[in-house]
């Protein structure tokens, strides 16, 4: 028994470690160049703040940049509201899952079971 649900379960397993990899490069990847694209936008900053300090005064300087993250907050928060009425068809929720009337869920959850019970098994056996 053990055997055929490990051989059931073996690519699931295996498949599902690859993604993790794949998953976890991918965010590190991310998360290294949203950090580099936020030290050049603060060296930016503390350019244009520079600059517009020499030519009208730091009171401006300080005016200008902070209305300027006012208006791009607003824009942001504008275009995040925008974009929660307009979803694609078949999708609904936060994190875009599917429709109730697509079973779209199930062989997700039978591979949780499967890798779920692979593990067990494993674990059983040491």
């Amino acid at each position: 028994m053990a055997s055929l649900l490990r051989a059931i379960a073996g690519p699931a397993v295996h498949d599902a470690a690859l993604s993790a990899n794949a998953f976890a490069r991918r965010t590190a990847l991310i998360l290294a160049g949203a950090t580099a694209f936020t030290v050049a936008a603060a060296f930016v900053v503390a350019a244009a703040y520079t600059l517009i300090e020499d030519a009208y005064g730091p009171i401006a300087a300080q005016l200008s940049i902070a209305g300027f993250f006012v208006v791009v907050g607003i824009v942001l928060m504008l275009v995040a509201r925008n974009a929660a009425r307009h979803r694609p068809p078949g999708v609904y929720g936060v994190l875009g899952t599917p429709a109730p009337d697509e079973p779209a869920g199930l062989p997700t959850i039978a591979t949780a079971f499967a890798l779920g019970f692979a593990r067990g098994i494993r674990r059983r056996d040491r």
